[in-house]
């Protein structure tokens, strides 16, 4: 049976055991039936099946709180399914695939200077031989995540707009698609059971912004609640954003090229990312930065005040500087939003949760939000 199918015949309880192994490793029946709250006979039931499914296996005995007594943890077959990934930015194309543990068993990236249709091409083929090698029947789908403005699944910020349309005519498999910084909001949700509802940033090259409501990202009617980049915020600049075609969004107006430029006259670089803009800020002393982040703050200060979030996450290169991390907080913290500076963080293992965030979309489609229902 295909294994896509079989999940999605797995009834809801099922699932919820799968997701409650998926984020913590082997543990004893009665372990999880506490934490689901439900009986030690309907968990019994429940692991039964999936054991039966291959889904699931006895690990072994470990000693209980009961003297003499052994529990027998259950744990996830690793090959039972797998999750791929496709995440395209401006710089770099990385294909993962992740199994049942949500281990990394597969990774390759391009580096790039401008994305080609013979890259996307060398990137289909190793997917496909992906897909030959680990079973058809065993891959769930494909996370496909690209950076910047996404929409109707047109990547507008990438060289090729039509990425999922060529990938559904190389591979028949489901296509999860939305843009990177949505697929870490996801992935911190989805491995972080306490964060259900935060806002998230990312500044660098340019911005991009999530809202989380209740572990759900919130999207709107036309897909783009809570996306705040190519929304107008000086519409008396000049600056035109080659993306959206509109004068003054805030992506136009904040992208580190034109802070850059702000700061040295003579930047010329093609792609300004981290170091080429700390380059150029040196001329004017960080002045052109800081004038940005204030910006930044009132645009980040007005949407807090709306959608209330747990907690505001940051990431972005920038924000690990420890001078530009402070300075927004208390940028934050000085427009009197009453946003307390222990709720501002930085998203943890950045790195690990990009590497897995395309695949972990998927793994969300069918075992997200479980704890919830």
């Amino acid at each position: 049976m295909n294994t896509s199918n079989l999940f999605i015949s797995q009834k809801k309880r099922s699932l919820q055991v799968f997701s409650y192994l998926m984020r913590h490793g082997a543990s004893s029946r009665k372990e999880i039936a506490d934490s689901l709250s439900v009986t030690g006979a309907t968990l019994t039931k429940i692991s039964k099946e999936l054991i039966q499914a291959n889904i699931v296996f006895e690990k072994g005995a470990r000693e209980s709180g009961t003297v003499g007594r052994k529990e027998l943890d259950i744990d996830i077959v690793d090959n039972c399914c797998y999750a791929l990934g496709l995440d395209i930015a401006n710089r770099y194309l990385r294909v993962t695939a992740l199994n049942a543990r949500l281990e990394l068993v597969a990774m390759r990236e391009w580096h790039y200077l401008l994305l080609t249709p013979d890259i996307l091409e060398e990137s289909i083929a190793y997917l496909k031989q992906f897909i030959k090698e680990y079973s058809r029947e065993r891959i769930l789908g494909l996370g496909l995540l690209g950076q910047g403005y996404v929409y109707h699944d047109k990547f507008l910020s990438l060289p090729i707009h039509n990425i999922r349309e060529i990938l559904e005519s190389h591979i028949d498999i489901d296509i999860y698609c939305m843009n990177n910084i949505r697929g870490l909001a996801i992935t911190h949700s989805f491995l972080c059971e306490d964060d259900y509802s935060f806002f998230m940033l990312h500044y660098g090259p340019g911005i991009c912004t999530v809202m989380v409501q209740d572990g759900i990202i919130v999207s709107g009617h036309h897909n783009k609640a809570g996306e705040i980049a190519h929304t107008v915020w000086n519409p008396h600049s000049d600056e035109c954003c080659s993306i959206c075609g509109k004068k003054g969004c805030i992506e136009s107006i904040l992208n580190f090229e034109r802070v850059a430029k702000q700061a040295d006259p003579n930047h010329e670089a093609i792609y300004t990312d981290y170091k080429l803009l700390m380059k150029a800020c040196r001329k004017d002393h960080n002045q052109a930065l800081d004038k940005a982040l204030v910006t930044l703050a009132n645009i980040v200060n007005l949407l807090l005040s709306f959608s209330d979030p747990q907690k505001l996450l940051l990431c972005g290169e920038i924000f690990t500087n420890p001078l530009f991390f402070s300075r927004f907080s208390d940028l934050l913290d000085g427009l009197g939003n009453h946003f307390p500076s222990e709720l501002i963080s930085l998203v943890e293992n950045y790195s690990e949760k990009r590497w897995k965030s395309a695949g972990i979309v998927v793994m969300n489609e069918y075992f997200g939000n479980t704890l919830l229902l």
